[in-house]
């Protein structure tokens, strides 16, 4: 795989995080700009992607369900450039990742298994601690496919609560933090989940469908 193939896939989401929480909006740039290309020296398979958070300071990642918790400087405008100040730390608890999100609050990050059910909070020198799992019952109407375990997932710090969302699905599930008495995910009562498949939230006028592929929550800070 080539180095411009294996930054485009951080380069992404890289460019989202730094175009909110560093960089002023250019004049003349629009929503899909890139504004950073950071080419990493790990090498991924080419139909897939690693996951990204970004803690203010440091851009982390991990690879497809992979053991092993990366760190890069955040790079400079413009690019494509390499990543510099790498950093690898071996993830101990968990037998791989899927993804990420940091939570400021605790410094460390909610993370999913590479089963697409075990959720850890997952601290900057790898240390994953198994906070719950998620069960059937926790995922109402689940659609199973080739993608199941290929789960994203946000974190929302106004609530304290986990947006979890399985990809090319219809459903985000909502839960707290916290598991239930037998240790499975809790959904959150008032907002179990959202349906991207059915009105006000459906896509398929602008995309032709109605999936999930990815999720982010944001927070204003005054």
């Amino acid at each position: 795989m080539s180095g411009s193939l294996r930054g485009a896939a951080v380069s992404l989401l890289a460019a989202l995080l730094l175009q909110l929480a560093l960089f002023p909006l250019p004049a003349a740039a629009a929503a899909g700009d890139l504004i950073a290309d950071v080419v990493v020296p790990d090498a991924y398979p080419s139909n897939i992607a690693p996951s990204v958070a970004f803690d203010g300071t440091h851009l982390y990642y991990v690879g497809y369900g992979g053991p092993v918790l990366h760190r890069i400087d955040v790079p400079a405008p413009g690019g494509p450039t390499p990543a510099t100040g790498h950093v690898e730390t071996p993830i101990v608890g968990a037998s791989g990742i899927m993804t990420l999100a940091y939570d400021a609050g605790r410094d460390a990050f909610w993370a999913v298994g590479n089963d697409g059910a075990a959720i850890y909070l997952l601290t900057k020198t790898g240390a994953a601690t198994l906070v719950f799992t998620v069960d059937p019952a926790d995922r109402p109407d689940f659609q199973t496919g080739v993608f199941a375990t290929e789960v994203k997932i946000a974190y929302d710090r106004s609530d304290d609560t986990i947006w979890y969302s399985p990809d090319a699905t219809t459903r985000i599930y909502h839960y707290h933090t916290t598991p239930d008495a037998l240790g499975t995910a809790q959904l959150v009562a008032g907002t179990p989940y959202i349906h991207v498949g059915l009105p006000g939230n459906d896509m398929a006028a602008q995309c032709g469908y109605s999936q999930s592929s990815g999720i982010a929550t944001m927070s204003v800070v005054r």
